[in-house]
């Protein structure tokens, strides 16, 4: 017998009388019951811990993030890497200024580093809202990245040409109130020409000197494109950059360090809008071979001068200058050009790296270093020993500190035969101290707008027969080159990527 059609019956509000039913139901069961505000406010907090937990271990595709697990990791040490370069203290813990420079490297604006800043030190950092630690700083930002797409960099096509060497490319749009253009009609075909007699080979130019790398490059008026814009200090450091010892590799040189070059502070060929002049008063060895080597590797633009002259006429075209001292100089000669030269690239934020060697090889470095730095060389102290890698900053006898400049290194030579400044000004930072006890290389960052100063003491090591079989030479020469370009320092201030650092004047 069939079953007879059931009526439709509408309930109206269904599932308020099923939540009241619910309600009366706990009370009599001897619970309190919930209100519905605090019902809402409950399923709220549980969605946004679920959300959290995807969000953390595979990414939140609900919520847009489409990046792979091998993306996350490659995010998370890139963000590993940027909190060292910017915790200087190696407390482990960024403060705000510190902040600011980390999130520089991610968000697209200095108006979303702001805001990033404050989101962080408040859903992320201590109580008291000062600093945030790196477990905290990272996970932050993983969630962000999934979450929040301004704090991804952005600005790829800007990306590009400037590491390209390009200007990057702007999209004009038509001015407010301008008559729209006309249509123009394709111009007739012309007649094609005829054909031109080809013209006779020139001779072939004289080849260059293998010193001269390239020509020097001509002076650009046009502004140097910004770090802020799409470009961070993740384009050009390694994931490595800043550590040594912990660096977990089985190839290894015969002294130990790490064996590729992908243990470097920079990139692979990451440096071609950098370039870098150089000249040695040292005629009686070929200084500059393997530097100039190193440097290529990095994609560094070199030029070595061969006259004092043409060093000083070109230096103001490029970000780095280098030079290598001597004994002695032409009876005739007058040292004052030179060193306002350097002193103006200097005051300019240009990047000076100076090389001297045992007494008496010191003669034009300290010209122009006790003018710079106030700091002048001397002695002759015992060399040919290896330097071990410390934690300890100022580093001990016999030891290095942990630097940029000495990424990927446990193991540093410390130089043939090496002279000593004759005292320790409240400027310089000495990242290795000799086995005799004496600072043998040191740096000066940046001071206002004046660029970066290094100083080796011991210049003979980067001589061909004693570079490659020396402990971490090679590595040092483009270390230090990287780490002149400042762009840790730059990228905190939102400052042009090469070029003045255009501060204001202190009073």
């Amino acid at each position: 017998m069939a079953e007879p059609p059931r009526k439709k019956v509408r309930r109206s509000n269904t599932m308020a009388s099923t939540a009241a039913e619910g309600a009366t139901f706990l009370e009599l069961q001897g619970h309190a019951a919930e209100s519905k505000g605090g019902l809402q406010t409950r399923s709220a907090v549980n969605v946004a811990k679920a959300k959290e937990l995807l969000v953390a271990e595979v990414g939140d595709k609900a919520g847009g993030c489409r990046l792979k697990q091998s993306e996350l990791e490659t995010y998370r040490k890139q963000l590993d890497m940027v909190f060292r370069v910017f915790d200087t203290s190696r407390t482990g813990k960024l403060t705000r200024t510190e902040l600011e420079g980390a999130l520089n490297d991610f968000a697209k604006d200095a108006a979303s580093v702001g805001k990033a800043c404050d989101d962080v030190l408040k859903q992320a950092g201590d109580p008291s809202g000062t600093f945030v630690t790196k477990p905290r700083f990272i996970s932050f930002m993983v969630k962000r990245r999934c979450m929040a797409p301004e704090l991804t960099g952005g600005a790829d096509k800007v990306k590009e040409d400037v590491l390209k060497h390009k200007k990057p490319t702007k999209e004009v749009t038509p001015k407010e109130g301008a008559a729209p253009k006309k249509k123009v009609t394709p111009a007739k075909k012309a007649t094609p020409a005829k054909k031109k007699v080809p013209a006779k080979k020139k001779a072939p130019a004289k080849e260059e000197s293998p010193a001269l790398e390239s020509d020097a490059p001509a002076k650009e008026d046009a502004q140097k494109p910004a770090l802020t814009k799409g470009l961070s200090i993740s384009d050009f450091f390694t994931e490595f950059a800043g550590l040594h010892e912990e660096i977990a590799t089985e190839e290894v040189d015969q002294f130990g360090n790490p064996l590729t070059r992908e243990y470097d502070l920079g990139l692979e060929s990451a440096f071609g809008a950098f370039s870098v002049i150089m000249y040695s008063f040292h005629k009686a060895h070929d200084v500059w071979a393997e530097p100039i080597k190193a440097l290529q590797d990095k994609g560094f633009r070199v030029y070595v001068a061969p006259t004092e002259e043409e060093f000083i006429a070109e230096l103001p075209k490029f970000d780095q200058a280098w030079f290598a001292a001597h004994n002695e100089s032409a009876p005739d000669r007058d040292p004052r050009p030179f060193v306002e030269a350097l002193k103006r690239f200097h005051e300019n934020s240009g990047s000076i790296a100076v090389f001297a060697e045992n007494r008496p090889f010191f003669l034009q470095a300290n010209e122009v270093l006790s003018e710079l730095i106030g700091v002048t060389l001397t002695d002759n102290t015992p060399g040919k020993k290896t330097l071990n890698v410390t934690s300890v900053n100022p580093p001990t006898p016999g030891t290095f500190s942990k630097h940029l400049i000495t990424t990927g290194l446990v193991k540093l030579y410390e130089g043939h035969t090496v002279c000593r400044p004759k005292s320790v000004t409240s400027d310089m930072q000495v990242i290795g101290m000799s086995s005799d006890g004496y600072p043998c290389f040191f740096t000066v960052d940046y001071r206002h707008n004046r660029g970066r100063v290094f100083v080796d003491c011991g210049f003979t090591k980067f001589l061909p027969e004693y570079c490659e079989q020396t402990a971490g030479t090679a590595r040092f020469i483009r270390n230090v080159a990287v780490w002149l370009c400042g762009l840790d320092h730059r990228s905190k201030i939102h400052a042009p990527m090469t070029g003045s650092l255009c501060l204001p004047e202190l009073e």
